[in-house]
């Protein structure tokens, strides 16, 4: 068995993003997530780019799951 992490990326606008898996030993995503940013490259080139990434707390993140609609169907 190895663990993975995935993630979805929902733009202001509502548009999601299909579900990406990051694997170790890389750990890609999770490495720029924790040094505070992503980057993104989808192709769009109006949204491919650096972005500033905070981790939220619990609350914070249940919050916007419930305001995004965000669900395991999203991953």
């Amino acid at each position: 068995m190895q663990w993975w992490v995935l993630y979805v990326v929902i733009w202001a606008d509502g548009t999601r993003e299909r579900s990406t898996e990051d694997y170790p030993p890389a750990w890609c995503a999770v490495n720029e997530m924790k040094q505070g940013y992503l980057e993104w490259s989808s192709g769009e080139p109006a949204r491919d780019g650096v972005y500033r990434f905070e981790w939220l707390t619990s609350a914070e993140a249940e919050s916007g799951w419930i305001s995004l609609g965000v669900t395991l169907d999203d991953f």
